[in-house]
């Protein structure tokens, strides 16, 4: 159990609400990011291809946590020989599943990134958008405390626009 609350026991599905809207939420998230990269000859190039980017997303892993009652979502990228784990926080209003091709070239390249979908974001539980920087960081103190125990690594925060300025503002020590 982390400070704020526990891990789900089926890593893979949130634990309450509609099954079939949150995976038809989660497909949709899944076509628009991959249709994204793809019309990009650069990206698509920079993946290694179409099918290496069609692998990349069936390669993420959903992990839930619960914090402070609410349902939290990561995209966890496995790298196959992993140095450390970076803890991953998106710009303001963007979720996780945006930024699978660069959790995907970062797990190629020794990494495990947990990207996180704060609250009323992505497959996040909570009011759509809302989200305090209080409440960001809170989450991300919850993710880097998952990362810990459960992946075993240092922790390195990255983050994205306002994801970025978060690991910055964490209290407490320092992630690794």
């Amino acid at each position: 159990m982390d400070r704020a609350g526990s891990e789900m026991m089926d890593p893979g599905r949130p634990s309450s609400g509609d099954d079939t809207a949150a995976a038809e939420l989660e497909t949709a998230l899944t076509v628009a990011v991959r249709d994204m990269v793809l019309r990009s000859p650069r990206l698509t190039e920079l993946a290694g291809g179409a099918r290496a980017v069609q692998g990349m997303l069936d390669a993420v892993e959903n992990v839930w946590l619960d914090h402070d009652r609410v349902r939290i979502h990561c995209d966890l990228h496995r790298s196959e020989s992993p140095r450390a784990t970076i803890v991953f926080q998106p710009g303001s209003g963007a979720h996780a599943r945006l930024y699978f091709l660069l959790g995907g070239l970062l797990a190629r390249r020794g990494y495990h990134v947990l990207a996180i979908d704060r609250p009323g974001h992505g497959l996040s539980g909570g009011a759509r958008g809302d989200c305090t920087i209080e409440e960001a960081i809170a989450v991300s103190g919850s993710v880097i405390d998952h990362a810990r125990r459960r992946l075993g690594l240092p922790v390195v925060l990255m983050g994205s626009s306002l994801g970025g300025l978060l690991p910055r503002t964490r209290p407490g020590p320092s992630p690794s």
